[in-house]
This record gives structure tokens, C-alpha cells and sequence, in this order.
């Protein structure tokens, strides 16, 4: 019975666990605006890190003065803080010593106040008589300021902590300290999940045939055009001209910055000349080429660097002089900039300050606003981020000043921006974090616009690539530019190229990191799953996507940008398409529904003059000359009671933008289908739907209040359905989104299957979120209590969260009621939606607040929003943020058209996990309110999705759904419009106002619907019970007996799964039983009739888990049948067998390359010579190595020439790493890693213990118990710490399905253990089970599949954090003749697990006549299999004999096998493979090519010209983008220039030619062509712009009349 229960926990945790993080993530929260300094501190973040008593809770533990200062430990409102006072030198204070470890990182925060006015404080650690600071503060009496930095030390050892400010004066009060250390793969971590978080979004495309059906395994190639992240470097005038110079930079780079060319002493050297010239033609190239530029600078604060004539002016002279300058260079460039830098580094310098008194920035930035108010203004500083002891620009400094332009606010609401330079040294990591958090507390957003790094070239580019990493992973920077523009003269302090546009180190940095951020066109490939969908994890940017479908040949293309201001996993809601879709249903009951017949079916209506017209090959109907709303194209149809209608049309207008709406005449009624903004230039899709009471004809007409405007019509759809079809379309949405499959599986303890146990399966929680509304009245209610727990999993409160509920009096906040309620719905497990923060109807305010002026009511939304928001942070499922803002616009009429989009960013800001609703009515209930249609929706959504705030703002919709008679085939069709967001949808109010006849039955059918639908995620109905009466409808009377619209709720719950729903029933003859379950919580109990055994188990199911592993149960019951079904046997002639392996080989092995050579103008360069050159293959592919191979020149030039994976055959064993217990001797190891790490070549780790006896050190066959443990300890921590991060894999217990070395001594959980330390050591690398026998040898019941699998599940269901990375290794020593079929059948069987396969020590032990061929058959099945992910060979030369088969003899000439090895490698594309070929017409040349690392050249008849490039084309590469090459001649470019006339010629310099070879070349070819008299093909493709455009041969040539 035991041994029952404890099988069955194991097997289920396997299946529905989910693995956490060990990572302490990061704290990025800090506190800066006034209203921060708190009259209480927070609590120590990380609760104190590795300080000691960090809150002072227990007195003076651990704090000691420092200097001279007392110190005095006091409790001031249960608050307990320590003060230093009687300073003397700015260093007296309070102290803690602490241990500092080189290599760690360290973030310190604390809270701090002075006790007299304000004054800066920072915090120092004292080590090694090196004084560290790790941050500042300004620090206020009466209130506490929190200080936020960090620092790193060059040497492990103590340190002490102090605060030091230069006012003496002072008392410091010091609490919540803490110092938290990260290890490096800590920081990276928190780097990496922010760039998943903030700079990449999940992309769900799915692709559906015309009949809106899922179309599979249709092939997506995505293609990164542009990077979205402004990423960018400083350039000079040099620029101009220098085409080598242009290619480099435009290739990179998205963001520049002028270095001089836009300062005052730049444009007005002579006081009233200016000159923008150089700076103009600057702008214009860059615009040309879409790189945005930042304005640099406006005036700067610096004296040294003014126009000289300026110094002599004073008073009002300068004044005016000033104000010129602002509106010259403002105006000159309005609204073209990225930004502005307004009045340069104006914390260290303050010449304007001094010339014009201490309001000058201010007014400068004041005027930048007037002249060009879009535009966001920088304060632009060094050293915030670079020195933490220079406290002039501080962040708190910093912050100062941004407070001060903020009061600009008022008059104009400056859009203000934080401009760090970033000029680096040695960078302090931590610090830079927490100044980027104190900084990006401000929500502006930060830019780091001049980075470079000035250190010895050794660590120069190390030191740039962190700055630029952390910059780039930190959530509240929006851009990046670096100051290392090239110049003939030397850069400023860092350059990324030399002379030649040859990167150095530091330009390589650069490229590194935008191959990983998605720059160089990146591209993302794959195949639409059985649903249609293909999914992607994409960096911001501009992509181009294509789709085709290999059955059909169809085809499509789109282009779409990512950005951050959308919310994860969503698309853009609709896309306005170049020419519209095919009709739906093919029209359904529309007579020519895309007008392929001209006026068929179709008329006029009212005074519209129609015109049936075709563009590019497509067909529609124009209704123009429209004088009312209603003149327009119909189409007559007839309409029946019953049914229900779904509509769906694509529309267009002449002009602009237009609603446009569906309706439908009948008997003089209209009826509203459906409404769509519709826009010129492309085609947009309406869809809507509707019922009628009677039946009878009507007419289909389009309506829209712009008469001005054509509408254009075109994929016409009325498609009807019954009721029952209706409803089968609710159960297929339901199997697939609301239920999964569960299978059980009860067997003996010989694994022989049960039938007969009975299985009981109680639901004892709904995983639909289900609720209701409820008011303060359920509070000590216990029956309306337990009938509401009963049933609900969701809840929303009526008014108790409301601003008028909790602060009826200003200033007096009562959140009593509502904490109570949250108090009690959180006892019960019942999550709450948060309603609301703001409510935009001017009727349901505090009546307080109509009184206040402008700037008080601002403040005090402000208030409200930081108060209820902070006060529920994280305890909400969502929030209702400015209720019904599409209705009202109580905020907007106060604030301007942004107030919502600033309340949704400041409750982001303050609550950034929770997702934030809009929240609005009649979206799907009343097709005809224009105020809130599904467009107008999406329109709005689309503005809160543009807002520009770290954290990747959850956005969700809420549609209150306040139904009177729901039409719901319009319902329908709106869900499915705000669908394609993908956003989170919830039904947030669900009522029907009906007679009593009626209303449950239409309440049924709302929740049906919305319950059905695959998007919407959740339903609260508005009908919580009041004695007062219901709001619209009630569910229970006032004895909370249901109502029929209770008993709707009951029935719909026990449908669904609530109500404790049970299932039961047996197990088949197999011991199998299925169910198909709503998602939930679930109680399992099995028991069986013959042994009275019983087990139970609880488990979740939820959408993730669409089929759980099945779970096996034992019995002794040895009595079992075996029951035998559905058996198949299937021949296969050897060249189906072979043609499966091209098949798979073309699918996961190749991808297509494209390339296309263009001139310097983008024309296409036919019958250019092509070269693509492997020089390394992509698929791993290796052979094992011995240590003889160290110092045997012949054999390491023999083995690096062909493998890219290797593995020692035994020098990193146990048995010859520690022949004598306690010496160990990894040397040869050592050496062996590092001479296949000079060439490249990866190693897996063979291995870390292996199970069989007669393999183990000597002296451990003597060990037992603890000994044995701790030796087996040592040895998983010694080997795997010490290759940590350096191997592509680890064999971790060696063959434990057929030895049992360690179980039989520690256990059977010994290989579990072993795989968990293993893992927790080295946590990325793949860990490998590895057997021998498993493809092998069928009759070996040891190692079969379902034995491997059997081990398999044990270790999955290792509890460790980390997604452990397992890896199936299968050995592969085979004996004799292969059964390649069975082969196929085992790696297909293990193949289904998802795991990395690899054949790990392939050989082949039979005759030398058929040796070669078997071991051919055997890699060629293994290299053509789609899981198999890797190969090695086990037949490394060994002098003394290799183990069972040989590549080589002694002299390393091959043998038949190593021929076998050479032949695979060449077809492979090893062994420097080569295709060539010729350009076509269009500059194209294709070719399909094995993964791997390639080099291209390219060549051109008439010139001589070559050009090349390196390339890697990889598994995620199914369609390169075409490559770019600028080298040595003639310019081969793609995609870069707009096309002109003509074919631009320079040589290698990149110096234009104007005569010689060229012209003759070019003249005898031109000549040939028209003597055929191919004038059209001479004109396309030899057109040529000889640069001396003044020369007759250039004005002969291309304008001659012979052209």
C-alpha cells in the first residue's frame, strides 16, 4: 500500500511540476520625487543582504561609531533607527564591517535623514585603505530618503561600511541597510530576463485558408529589417563623402549624434553669419538612410567652449543673443530630431547661470519648448553613471535639477529626457544599476549618449561591452549612443574601426552585440503547428514576413514593426492590408462576394453613383458622389428567425480615415452588423453579425456620416448557422481551450497493466476564472458568505475601492471597508479585480473634487493613483484603471487628450506586474453606439499601447457586457476583432436587464459565449445580492436561494467543473483510463476490488497541460491478460528509406541561401560569378580522442581538418583523474581541452561516474556508507566546477540502466543525486544519460526505449530550480549487421520526448568487406533523423589498437571507414565544400546549403572586381537575407539604397573610375547587344553611370538616342 502511494506522488510531480529560479532577482525600485521622502523608511531590501541587523531592531548589533562621532540608537513610532551626531569631520559617523569578495556585485541601499534641513550623504566602504563610494543621497530632515548604489572590490577581504557628508552640522540618522552580493551569473540573469522582458515580444502569427480555417505546416521566414532599440554612434563632417565610411555606419547603426557640427561655435563663428551647411548635409544623409539623429547640443554650460564673439556681450545683448540661437537652431529643425540637448553638462559648469542669473537653463529650456515643443529636451551630464564620488552631478544632483525644468510643466508640459554620457574608465557595474533605478524612478526615459571607454587596450573593449550590456538590459534606457566616431585626426577617446573601416576590438564589440540583438537582419524561421500558429520571441525592430505553403504554392507577405510599447504575445490588432482576403465562407449567402463578375448581385443605393473597377488584378465596387450617410452599394438577401448571421466585408475609403458601418434594412428596421475605421490606400476588415425575429428579405448597405468620402467594398461575407451548429463551434473551442485530456495507467508491480481499479476524480476548484460583483453587505454575512465561496473564484467589489468610497472628505482616506473584504475574499482563495483607480464620469466623483482648480486636481488624481495602487500592489488580478474612457472624459477635459494615457503609465509604474484594463460598455453589447465600437476600442488601446514606460506594460480589455437582448453573432465577431490583439480579455460586468421570461435564458447564452471563446480569460457577473435591490439583476433572493439566473450560474458550474464535479469509472483491460477534464483542481482516489488497496493523489490541470505523462499505479495482481489492437507492418523499398533521409535532411539539415548583387545605385548586377566556400560544418559531428593525440602533429592536422566535436576516451575519468583517493591529477585533461579549444572544437564530457563495478578507482570498491558519499560528492563538485560552462555536454552516470555500482551501494536514488548536484554546479550545461544497447540490440529488455524512458522520467522529476537540460545519449556500438529500421524506431520512440539526441561512441564491430557499408547505413541514419542533434565516433587511433574499429592507420592515411567518414563529410559540406555559380537577370543567385560556417566571394566578368564575405547559416536560418558585401572593387549592396539609374564603378579605395578598361569593357558588350537589336534587355541591365558625368561617352551613353 506504501509503495502504491509513493509511486504514484513521484509520476505525477514529473508531470505537473514546474521549476523556479535559485537567482535572487534584482530589486530595481528606488524612491526620488519629494513626495518619496517617507515619514517611515521601507523595510531593508533583499532584507538586509549580508548586513547585520539591517533594520537596527536589535539595538546596536553590530553598528559601531566611526571617527569621533557618538552614536545613539532610538525608537521613534515602533520605527528604530541610528543617529550619528557630534560630527566633526565629514567622515564621523556609524559603521559595519563586512566581508567584500572579488568577483561578487554588489547593490547597497539604505534609508537616511539629516535632522536640520538637507544636506548630501554618501556611503563609503573603507578597504584595504582604498576608500570605495558607493552612492549619494540628499538626504532631508523630517523625512526619510533612500540611497541606492553599489560597488565591486579588485581583492576578497574586509571592509567597512560608513556614511560621510561634508556639513557637519548635521546628525545622520541611518536605517533599513542592506548590502546584497550578486556572483556575475546572477547579474547576467537579471540582465537576460530584462531584455526578454523589455526589449523582445512574443509574436503569434497564425495562418488561416480563405475559409478562416488553420492552415498547418505552412513555412514562416522572418526577417529583422531595422533594430528597434536606437542604437547609434556619434559621427564628424568626415563622414561626408567617404562612402567606405557611410557603408560601415549605415550597416550598424539606427541613432547618431553631430560631435560638433550642430554647436553654436560650429554654425555662428561670426556673430550674426550663421552657417548649417555642413550640419544640413549631415541631416540629409542620415534622413536618406533612416538613421535618426539627436541634437548636440543647444548651447552648452561650459566657458571654454562658447563661440568667441559671445564672452564680450552682457545684460540684455547676451540675452538676445541667446535667444536667437535657441530659436535658429530649435526652428531649423523642429520636430525632424530624436532629441535635444539643451544646455550641455549644466550641473558641472554654469556659464549661462552666471551671465543670466540661476533661472537660465530654465528659460533656455523654456524657449527649446516654444520653438519646438514635440521634441524631447535632455538634460545631458557626465558622470552620474561613471564616478560615484563626484557628487556635482550625482543622481540626487541630478534629480535636483530635473525638479527644477519640471516646474516648466505648467506652460506647456515639457517633455523632458535624462541624458547620461557615460565617458567610463573603469566601470563600477553595480553603481551604474542602482543610478539607472534612482533616475528611472522618474518614468523619463534615459538615454546614455556619449559612451565610450578610456582604458588600456586589454580590458578596453571588456569594459565597453559591460557598459553597453547593462545599459541595454536596463529596463528605463531607451537608446544608446557611443562617442567613437571615426576621424582622420584621432577619436575623442575611443575608436570602433582604424583608418580602413576594419573594426578593432571595440568594433567588434559592437557587431557582437548587434548579432544578438537582432541588427545584420537577423532571421527567425519555422512551420504553423496543427492549429495554424507559429510563435517567435523577437527583438524590437521592423520585420518583413513571408508565408507559402509547399501543397498549395500559395503565397504571402507582410511587413510589421515590434515594439515595446506593445504588450507581450500581442500582434497588432488588425492589419490594413495592401489588397483584402478572400471572403469568408466564400461568401456564404453573398451572390459575387469579391466582384469577380462586375455588378452581379450588387446595386445602388440612394444617390451613390456605383463603379465596378479593377486594380492590380483585383476587383471591387466604388460608391461614390455619396450625399447621405446611407448612399451606397447593397446587395438584397434573405434573412431567417433562427438563425445566426456572422458578417465580415473589407473596406476602403478615398481619403483619410472613416467609419464606416454594415447594416441591414428589413421591414423598415435597421440593424446594425458591424462597424470598421476604414482607411485609404488599403484594405481594412469589418466584422459584425447579427439574428432577426421574423424572417424575411432585406438589403445589405454600407453607411458612413463622412459623405465626403468613397467607400470601397470588396470579400463580401453573410454566412448563416443553426443553433446546434453554433453550439458544436462552443464545444470544439471548449475541448481545446477550457479542458485537457488525462490518461491514467494502473499496473502491477512486474509493469503489467490493472484493469477494473476504479477511479474517482473530484474537481474541487474551477480553472476558468468565474465571479462575481460583490458590496461591503457580504462582510459577517455567513450565509451570503458560504453561497458566494461555494461557487465563485473571482470577485470585483461594487464601490468599496472607488475614490468616492474611499475618501469622502479630502485628505481623509478610509480603505477600512475594502481591506476587510480583500481580508476576506483572500481567506478563500478568491482572486479580486481591482475597481476602480479612476472613474471618467464627472457623476461618480468625490463631490470634493469639482471644486479644485487644475493644478490641485492634478496633484490630487496623482495622490489617488500612488494611494490605492501602492496600497493593493501585486494582490490584484487586474485593474480597471480610468473606467469607461471611451464614454466620458471627465480627465481629459481638465488635462488634455493624454490624462488616461498618464494615469494607465503612473499605475504601471507603481504596480508593474498587475495588468491594467480599460474597462467600457456597449462594445459587444449595442452595435449601434459609435463611441464604443470594437475600432474605437482598438484605437484607443492602440494609444495606451504607444505608452513609453519600462516594464512592458499588461494590458488587458474589459467589456462590462451589460446586455439587454444580445445579439450574439455581433458579440461574436467583436470578441474575435479585439482578439487579434492578443491581449487578455475579460467579460468584467456581465447583467441582462430582460422581463423575467427571458432574462436567464439570454444570460445563459452571453456566458456561453464568452466562455467559449479561445481569448477571453475570465467573466465576473455584475449580480451580487443587495437588500437594497440588485443593480440590474440578482442571483439569489434574500435567503440566498438562486433566482433562475442563480440556478443558470449552477448549471453553467456544473457543466464547467465547479461544484465539486466528479468523475469516475474503470480501467480498461490495458489499466488504462481517460477523461476529458475541464482545467481545475483536482482529488484523485483509485482503488481496486481484488486487494482493497486505495491511493489518492490532487493534481492541477490548466492549459499548459494538454497531455500529461501517463501516471502508472502497481498491484500485485499477476493475473492480467495481454490485450493486443491496431498492429502495423509496413515494407519500404531502399529508396523510399533514402528518400525519407533527403526529406528530413532538406527540412533540418540545409537551409536556402539568397543573395543578390547590386551596384552602389541597388541595380542588380546579372552574371556575377558566385563562390560559397564551407570551412566549417554546421551539424556536430566528431570522433573520440586519447591522449596520444597531444604532440602527434599529424594526427591533431588529420582529426581538426574533419571534426568540430570530440571525446577523451578516458583522461577525464575518475579512474585517471584520482588514482590515489585524494590526489587528483586532471593534466592531461587539461591539456587536451585546450588544444581542441585553439581549434574550435567543442568536448563532451566523458563522464562524471560510471555504474559499472569493474571501472572505479581502485580504492573506491572499498569504500562504504558516508565515505562513499562524500568521495562521490568530491568528485561531481571536483570535475564538473572544474570544466564548468566549457563542455557542450556531460555524461553524468555512465550506463546505469545496465550497471548498478552505486545504487547497490547509496541506494536507488544515487543517479538522481548525482544528476541533481551535477546540474546545481553547473546549471547550463545538458546533462546526458548514456546506454549502450538502446538503437543496438532489440532483445537487450535492459536498455530498451521504454527502459530508457523509464529512467528518464525519474530524473525529470529532479526538484531542482533551472529547467534541468537533460540530453538522451545513445552509444551506438554495433555488432554485426545494423537493423537500421529498428534504429529509426527507437529514435523516433525517444524522439517524442523533446530532448536533445545524440550518438555518443558510434562504431560498428563486423567483417572488414562489410564494416565501411554498415557504419555508413548507421550515420546516415543517424545524421538524417530530426531529433538527433549530434554524432561521435568511438575509433580515435590509439597506437596499442583502436577499441573496436579504426578511421586511420599509424600514419593516418584513411582506412575504408575513415573514407566513409570523408565521403558523408564532403556530401555534408565539410572538408571546405564549395558551390559556385552565376548571377541571374535580377543580381540573384540561390542555393540550398548545409548549416555551417561559410566564406562567399563574388566576382565580375567585365572588371575583375571581387568582393567577399563570412556567413553562418544555422537551423534558425531558413531564408538569409540576401548578402551585403562592400570590399575591393565593385560595391556588391542589398537592399540598402532606393533604386536609380545606373551601375556606379570604383576601385578598391572606393575612388570612382571615370575611363579606362570600364568603358571598353562595357562599350564591346553594349555593341554585342545591339547588334541583336536587344535594345530592352541592354536598357534593364548594362545601364551605366560613369561617374565624370560632364564626359560625351557618359551624355552618349545613357542619354544618346540609341537608349
Amino acid at each position: 500500500m506504501k509503495r502504491l502511494l509513493l509511486q504514484l506522488l513521484a509520476l505525477w510531480s514529473f508531470s505537473l511540476s514546474r521549476c523556479e529560479s535559485t537567482f535572487v532577482p534584482y530589486d530595481y525600485s528606488a524612491t526620488v520625487e519629494a513626495s518619496n521622502c517617507l515619514d517611515k523608511p521601507l523595510k531593508p531590501q533583499y532584507n538586509g543582504g549580508i548586513i547585520v541587523n539591517p533594520d537596527l531592531r536589535d539595538g546596536p548589533q553590530a553598528w559601531l561609531p566611526f571617527g569621533n562621532a557618538k552614536i545613539e540608537f532610538k525608537d521613534i513610532g515602533h520605527d528604530k533607527f541610528v543617529v550619528a551626531r557630534e560630527r566633526k569631520q565629514p567622515h564621523d559617523s556609524v559603521s559595519q564591517k563586512v566581508h567584500l569578495e572579488k568577483g561578487r556585485l554588489y547593490t547597497f541601499s539604505a534609508w537616511l535623514q539629516v535632522n536640520n534641513g538637507k544636506a548630501p550623504v554618501s556611503a563609503v566602504f573603507k578597504t584595504n585603505g582604498e576608500y570605495k563610494h558607493a552612492g549619494s543621497v540628499i538626504a532631508e530632515s523630517k523625512c526619510w530618503s533612500m540611497l541606492k548604489g553599489g560597488l565591486t572590490v579588485d581583492e576578497s577581504g574586509p571592509g567597512e561600511l560608513y556614511f560621510e557628508s561634508n556639513d557637519t552640522r548635521v546628525e545622520i540618522w541611518v536605517d533599513s541597510v542592506s548590502l546584497q552580493p550578486f556572483t556575475q551569473e546572477e547579474w547576467k540573469s537579471h540582465q537576460d530576463h530584462n531584455i526578454h522582458k523589455e526589449r523582445k515580444r512574443t509574436v503569434r502569427i497564425r495562418v488561416v485558408n480563405s475559409k478562416g480555417e488553420p492552415v498547418q505546416k505552412a513555412s514562416l521566414s522572418i526577417e529583422q529589417r531595422k533594430l528597434g532599440f536606437p542604437f547609434g554612434c556619434e559621427v564628424e563632417k568626415n563622414i561626408l563623402g567617404n562612402h567606405a565610411y557611410q557603408s560601415w555606419f549605415t550597416k550598424r547603426f539606427t541613432v547618431t549624434t553631430f560631435a560638433n557640427e550642430m554647436k553654436w561655435y560650429s554654425t555662428e563663428v561670426v556673430r550674426g553669419k550663421e552657417d548649417y551647411s555642413i550640419a544640413d548635409k549631415m541631416f540629409r544623409f542620415f534622413k536618406k538612410h533612416g538613421v535618426a539623429v539627436r541634437g548636440h547640443n543647444i548651447v552648452w554650460s561650459d566657458p571654454k567652449y562658447q563661440t568667441k564673439w559671445l564672452n564680450s556681450l552682457s545684460g540684455r545683448e547676451f540675452y538676445n543673443a541667446v535667444k536667437q540661437r535657441v530659436s535658429s537652431v530649435a526652428s531649423r529643425y523642429k520636430g525632424q530630431l530624436e532629441g535635444w540637448d539643451v544646455v550641455n553638462e549644466n550641473l558641472h559648469f554654469s556659464y549661462f547661470e552666471k551671465k543670466m542669473g540661476p533661472k537660465a537653463s530654465r528659460n533656455i529650456f523654456k524657449m527649446a519648448q516654444a520653438f519646438d515643443p514635440t521634441t524631447t529636451k535632455f538634460i545631458n551630464e557626465y558622470n552620474t553613471l561613471e564616478e560615484p564620488r563626484d557628487l556635482d552631478s550625482s543622481p540626487a544632483k541630478f534629480l535636483k535639477k530635473l525638479r527644477e525644468l519640471k516646474s516648466i510643466v505648467v506652460r506647456g508640459n515639457i517633455s523632458l529626457g535624462i541624458g547620461l554620457e557615460s565617458h567610463f574608465k573603469t566601470p563600477n557595474i553595480p553603481f551604474m544599476r542602482s543610478a539607472l533605478d534612482i533616475l528611472g524612478a522618474t518614468d523619463l526615459p534615459i538615454w546614455l549618449t556619449e559612451v565610450d571607454v578610456e582604458a588600456p587596450k586589454n580590458v578596453q573593449a571588456k569594459y565597453f561591452e559591460q557598459v553597453l550590456r547593462e545599459g541595454h538590459a536596463h529596463p528605463r534606457v531607451k537608446g544608446i549612443v557611443t562617442w567613437a566616431g571615426y576621424s582622420p585626426t584621432g577619436c575623442y577617446r575611443m575608436c570602433l574601426t582604424d583608418g580602413n573601416f576594419k573594426n578593432l576590438p571595440t568594433g567588434d564589440v559592437v557587431d557582437k552585440l548587434l548579432h544578438e540583438w537582432g541588427g545584420f537582419r537577423r532571421q527567425t524561421k519555422g512551420l504553423t503547428d496543427a492549429d495554424g500558429f507559429f510563435e517567435a520571441s523577437l527583438f524590437h525592430g521592423d520585420y518583413d514576413f513571408k508565408i507559402d505553403h509547399p501543397l498549395t504554392n500559395s503565397k504571402a507577405s507582410h511587413s510589421f514593426k515590434l515594439v515595446s510599447d506593445v504588450s507581450s504575445n500581442t500582434q497588432p490588432s488588425s492589419f490594413c492590408l495592401g489588397n483584402p482576403n478572400k471572403p469568408q465562407y466564400n461568401g456564404g449567402i453573398i451572390v459575387n462576394p469579391d466582384l469577380q463578375n462586375g455588378s452581379q448581385g450588387w446595386s445602388q443605393l440612394g444617390n451613390a453613383k456605383v463603379d465596378f473597377t479593377e486594380f492590380g488584378g483585383n476587383k471591387f465596387v466604388i460608391a461614390r458622389g455619396r450625399n447621405r450617410s446611407y448612399d451606397s452599394v447593397s446587395q438584397k438577401v434573405y434573412l431567417e428567425k433562427g438563425l445566426l448571421y456572422t458578417f465580415s466585408a473589407w473596406l476602403q475609403v478615398s481619403q483619410g480615415n472613416a467609419p464606416v458601418r454594415a447594416v441591414f434594412k428589413k421591414n423598415g428596421e435597421y440593424k446594425l452588423a458591424g462597424s470598421v475605421i476604414a482607411e485609404s490606400k488599403c484594405w481594412s476588415m469589418l466584422k459584425g453579425g447579427l439574428t432577426v425575429d421574423e424572417s424575411g428579405p432585406a438589403d445589405l448597405l454600407f453607411e458612413s456620416e463622412d459623405t465626403s468620402a468613397e467607400i470601397w467594398v470588396d470579400s463580401v461575407s453573410l454566412q448563416p448557422f443553426t443553433q446546434e451548429e453554433w453550439n458544436s463551434h462552443h464545444e470544439q473551442s471548449i475541448n481545446m481551450k477550457r479542458k485537457g485530456a488525462v490518461k491514467i495507467r494502473a499496473v502491477n508491480s512486474a509493469g503489467e497493466p490493472v484493469p477494473n481499479a476504479t477511479i474517482s476524480i473530484l474537481q474541487n476548484k474551477l480553472g476558468f476564472p468565474f465571479g462575481c460583483a460583490v458590496e461591503s453587505n457580504i462582510l459577517g454575512n455567513q450565509a451570503y458568505q458560504d453561497w458566494f465561496t461555494k461557487r465563485f473564484t473571482v470577485t470585483t467589489f461594487g464601490n468599496e475601492m472607488k475614490w468616492y468610497s474611499t475618501e469622502v472628505v479630502r485628505g481623509k482616506e478610509d480603505y477600512s471597508t475594502a481591506d476587510a473584504m480583500v481580508k476576506l475574499f483572500q481567506q478563500h482563495g478568491i482572486a479580486i479585480r481591482g475597481h476602480n483607480i479612476i472613474w471618467d464620469n464627472p457623476i461618480y466623483q468625490p463631490s470634493w473634487v469639482k471644486a479644485l482648480s487644475v493644478s490641485d486636481l492634478y496633484n490630487a488624481v496623482k495622490r489617488r493613483v500612488f494611494s490605492v495602487v501602492t496600497r493593493y500592489k501585486g494582490q490584484l488580478a487586474g485593474w480597471d484603471v480610468v473606467n469607461e474612457n471611451l464614454h466620458f472624459s471627465f480627465l481629459e477635459s481638465k488635462f488634455g487628450p493624454k490624462a488616461s494615457y498618464n494615469v494607465f503609465a503612473q499605475a504601471h509604474a507603481l504596480d508593474p506586474t498587475t495588468t491594467v484594463f480599460m474597462n467600457e460598455y456597449n462594445t459587444l453589447e449595442q452595435p449601434g453606439d459609435p463611441v464604443a465600437t470594437p475600432a474605437r476600442y482598438l484605437q484607443k488601446l492602440r494609444e495606451l499601447q504607444s505608452i513609453h514606460v519600462a516594464g512592458n506594460i499588461p494590458l488587458g480589455i474589459g467589456l462590462q457586457s451589460h446586455f439587454s437582448t444580445p445579439n450574439i453573432p455581433y458579440m461574436r465577431s467583436a470578441l474575435d476583432t479585439l482578439a487579434a490583439t492578443g491581449l487578455p480579455i475579460w467579460l468584467t460586468e456581465v447583467d441582462v436587464a430582460a422581463p423575467p421570461n427571458v432574462q436567464a435564458n439570454y444570460f445563459e447564452q452571453i456566458l456561453r459565449e464568452g466562455h467559449a471563446h479561445p481569448q477571453v480569460k475570465g467573466m465576473v457577473t455584475w449580480a451580487g445580492y443587495n437588500p437594497k435591490g440588485c443593480y440590474r439583476m440578482c442571483l439569489t433572493d434574500g435567503n440566498f436561494r438562486n433566482l433562475p439566473t442563480g440556478d443558470v450560474v449552477d448549471k453553467l458550474l456544473r457543466e464547467w467543473g465547479g461544484l465539486s464535479g466528479q468523475t469516475t469509472g474503470l480501467t480498461d483491460a490495458d489499466g488504462f483510463f481517460e477523461a476529458s477534464l475541464f482545467h481545475g483542481d483536482y482529488n484523485l482516489d483509485i482503488s481496486h476490488p481484488l486487494t482493497n488497496s486505495t491511493a489518492s493523489h490532487s493534481f492541477k490541470l490548466t492549459s499548459e497541460d494538454s497531455n500529461p505523462s501517463p501516471s502508472v499505479f502497481r498491484s500485485e495482481d499477476t493475473t492480467a491478460e495481454i490485450w493486443v489492437d491496431s498492429v502495423s507492418l509496413q515494407p519500404f523499398t531502399q529508396e523510399e528509406w533514402s528518400s525519407h533521409h533527403k526529406q528530413s535532411i532538406d527540412i533540418t539539415r540545409k537551409g536556402a541561401v539568397r543573395i543578390r548583387a547590386v551596384n552602389s545605385a541597388g541595380e542588380p548586377v546579372p552574371n556575377a560569378t558566385i563562390s560559397i566556400l564551407q570551412n566549417r560544418l554546421g551539424f556536430p559531428f566528431g570522433c573520440s580522442a586519447g591522449s596520444n593525440i597531444l604532440g602527434n602533429q599529424a594526427f591533431q592536422d588529420w582529426f581538426t581538418k574533419r571534426f568540430t566535436v570530440t571525446v577523451f576516451e578516458n583522461e577525464m575519468k575518475w579512474y585517471s583523474t584520482e588514482v590515489v583517493r585524494g590526489k587528483e591529477d586532471y593534466s592531461t585533461a587539461d591539456a587536451m581541452v585546450r588544444l581542441f579549444k585553439q581549434h574550435g572544437i567543442a568536448i563532451r564530457g566523458h563522464h562524471i561516474i560510471l555504474d559499472d563495478p569493474k571501472y572505479q578507482p581502485s580504492w573506491v570498491t572499498a569504500l562504504n556508507g558516508p565515505d562513499l558519499y562524500n568521495a562521490v560528492k568530491r568528485r561531481v563538485d571536483s570535475v564538473v566546477s572544474r570544466y564548468k560552462g566549457q563542455l557542450a555536454s556531460w555524461d553524468v552516470v555512465n550506463e546505469n540502466l545496465h550497471f548498478s555500482f552505486f545504487e547497490n551501494k547509496m541506494g536507488p536514488k544515487v543517479s538522481y543525486n548525482v544528476f541533481e548536484q551535477a546540474h546545481a554546479v553547473d546549471p547550463t550545461t545538458t546533462m546526458f544519460m548514456n546506454e549502450f544497447n538502446t538503437l543496438e540490440q532489440p532483445g537487450d529488455a535492459v536498455s530498451s526505449p521504454a527502459r530508457y524512458l523509464q529512467k528518464l522520467r525519474e530524473l525529470q522529476s529532479i526538484r531542482v530550480p533551472g529547467n534541468i537540460p537533460l540530453g538522451i545519449g545513445l552509444e551506438s556500438h554495433f555488432f554485426n549487421t545494423p537493423n537500421i529500421p529498428y534504429m529509426r524506431s527507437a529514435l523516433d520512440t525517444l524522439g517524442a520526448t523533446g530532448l536533445p539526441i545524440w550518438l555518443t561512441e558510434v562504431d560498428v564491430a563486423a567483417p572488414p568487406n562489410v564494416q565501411a557499408n554498415y557504419f555508413e547505413q548507421v550515420l546516415r541514419e543517424g545524421h538524417a533523423h530530426p531529433k538527433v542533434t549530434g554524432m561521435v565516433t568511438w575509433s580515435g587511433y590509439n597506437p596499442r589498437g583502436c577499441f573496436r574499429m579504426c578511421l586511420t592507420d599509424g600514419n593516418f592515411r584513411n582506412l575504408p571507414t575513415g573514407d566513409v567518414v570523408d565521403k558523408l563529410l564532403r556530401e555534408w559540406g565539410g572538408l571546405r565544400g564549395k558551390t559556385t555559380g552565376l548571377t541571374d537577370a535580377d543580381g540573384y543567385f540561390e542555393a540550398s546549403l548545409f548549416h555551417g560556417d561559410y566564406d562567399l566571394s563574388i566576382a565580375h566578368p567585365l572588371t575583375n572586381c571581387t568582393a567577399s564575405h563570412s556567413f553562418k547559416l544555422t537551423s534558425d536560418d531558413y531564408h538569409p537575407s540576401p548578402t551585403v558585401v562592400q570590399k575591393s572593387g565593385l560595391i556588391w549592396e542589398a537592399h540598402l539604397h532606393p533604386a536609380v539609374e545606373g551601375i556606379t564603378f570604383t576601385d578598391k579605395d572606393f575612388n570612382d573610375i571615370e575611363t579606362g578598361d570600364v568603358i571598353d569593357k562595357l562599350l564591346k558588350a553594349w555593341t554585342k547587344k545591339l547588334q541583336r537589336r536587344d535594345v530592352s534587355l541592354l536598357h534593364r541591365h548594362y545601364d551605366v553611370n560613369v561617374i565624370n558625368k560632364s564626359s560625351t561617352i557618359y551624355k552618349e551613353l545613357v542619354y544618346g538616342p540609341h537608349v
